[in-house]
């Protein structure tokens, strides 16, 4: 399962937390703890943009959770992407004139579409 906007979950500022915000925590700290659920091949991924937005108590090494910081790729990455979406797909093509490299400049830090 995928949890995207973590933050949204389990935010970091506690003082203005709800009761959800709270009850989402502790489920989440649960979860953590709960080795069974990786014994049974289930995975479950958290997605935040920034983890210092994250509450700090799904941070601590006791709660169970890896912490995987994914960078964004850089320039010469992108291009390359794009250049290998376009070279395996004869429907995807760029607008005429627009190099990989051009367009990889253009989608800085943007998310892929339907993301």
């Amino acid at each position: 399962m995928i949890l995207d906007y973590a933050e949204s979950i389990a935010p970091a500022t506690e003082a203005a937390a709800s009761e959800i915000d709270r009850s989402a925590l502790v489920t989440l700290t649960s979860w953590g703890q709960d080795r069974g659920l990786g014994d049974r091949e289930h995975i479950l991924v958290m997605i935040a943009s920034e983890p210092h937005d994250l509450n700090e108590r799904l941070h601590r090494k006791s709660s169970g959770w890896e912490h995987i910081e994914i960078p964004f790729p850089v320039l010469g990455d992108r291009a390359a992407f794009i250049q290998s979406l376009v070279a395996g797909d004869p429907e995807m093509r760029l607008a005429e004139g627009l190099s990989a490299e051009e367009m990889a400049r253009l989608c800085t830090g943007l998310p892929a579409p339907g993301g």
